[in-house]
């Protein structure tokens, strides 16, 4: 599975166009100047004033039209903006280098510390991209799958009720993710998470802590209302690895994929939990380059924690042996 999944992304690699989106505005630009400027040579004084007029007009009217298209498709891919992306890929990358080699040393350090650093910087990072305020955090899956927030970003706030269990399959964005539907494997995004629900495609027990919205229905078209829920759009990935030898989605419980009675250990992948982001805003996600730098860091998390398990491991092991860490 992890051999056909690098596959997958290695076909998904942007590759080298030697002409591009940029490259064709600038032909045409440069055609319509040299257009402009031909026009003054010529001998356009015998010209009726009909003629001139429209060929003006049509001149200006395709100016702007080019310019109007070039400025909305640049605005709506915010390309710019990812080149940001680039600083927070390297600090988070510092972070969980600086983490594991203390961990390496022996040297005390607190992982709740450091999620908080990662998460404030990915949530800022898609902050910046959106042009919204969006919230991070880090969920994990229980043994009996539930969920529960390990942490959140800075400026989240922490609104929890005991008494609400959050069980994966009463949230569609872990539910399909865990078991595949609808093609979510990688990740899920839910531009406009009212509309979902309009639809009955959207469950999220957090609206027994917020309050459940309703539907009204007006001129044949129906609405939604009272959305309580802090955000309209989300996206979430597994924090997870699968080799080659376990399968993806996962059985359900109490099935295997050989078809045996008996669960097979082989078949359960190593999933952590889930990377979530959201925002405020619907629509706040591009779906091509959004879910591509989520799926990064999402994949530095499982680095990280796994390697910190092994570590913890490793250090237990020789504290009972009674050894002394290195940094001891």
């Amino acid at each position: 599975m992890a051999s056909i999944t690098r596959q997958q992304l290695k076909q998904r690699l942007p590759r080298f166009a030697r002409i591009s989106f940029v490259d064709v505005f600038s032909i045409v630009g440069t055609l319509a100047s040299v257009s402009a400027l031909t026009l003054v040579f010529l001998n356009v004084d015998e010209w009726s004033n009909s003629t001139k007029d429209i060929i003006f007009i049509s001149y200006l009217f395709s100016i702007i039209v080019f310019l109007i298209a070039y400025i909305l498709i640049k605005e709506h891919k915010k390309l710019h903006r990812y080149a940001q992306a680039a600083f927070h890929c390297h600090y988070i990358n510092h972070v969980i280098r600086d983490y594991l080699s203390d961990l390496r040393l022996g040297r005390q350090c607190d992982l709740k510390v450091n999620l908080i650093e990662i998460l404030d910087s990915v949530s800022t990072c898609f902050s910046i991209l959106t042009g919204r305020r969006c919230r991070a955090s880090i969920k994990e899956v229980k043994s009996d799958l539930t969920i529960v927030t390990v942490s959140r970003d800075q400026l989240s706030p922490n609104i929890s009720n005991l008494s609400v269990v959050h069980e994966l399959d009463e949230n569609t964005d872990f539910h399909d993710i865990w078991y595949g539907v609808g093609g979510r494997i990688r990740y899920f995004l839910g531009n406009n998470l009212p509309t979902l629900w309009r639809d009955d495609q959207y469950k999220n027990t957090s609206f027994e802590i917020y309050g459940k919205p309703d539907k009204f229905n007006l001129l044949g078209f129906s609405f939604v209302r009272h959305w309580n829920l802090p955000y309209k759009s989300t996206l979430v990935w597994p924090i997870r690895y699968i080799p080659d030898y376990q399968h993806w989605p996962p059985p359900k419980p109490g099935l295997s994929h050989t078809n045996s009675t008996v669960p097979d250990d082989r078949d359960v992948p190593h999933i952590l939990g889930f990377l979530c982001i959201d925002c405020v805003s619907a629509s706040a996600f591009d779906d091509v380059y959004c879910p591509e730098l989520g799926g990064s860091y999402a994949d530095a998390l499982y680095t990280l924690f796994s390697q910190s398990n092994e570590l913890e491991k490793l250090r237990n092991t020789k504290i009972n042996a009674g050894e002394s860490s290195p940094g001891e």
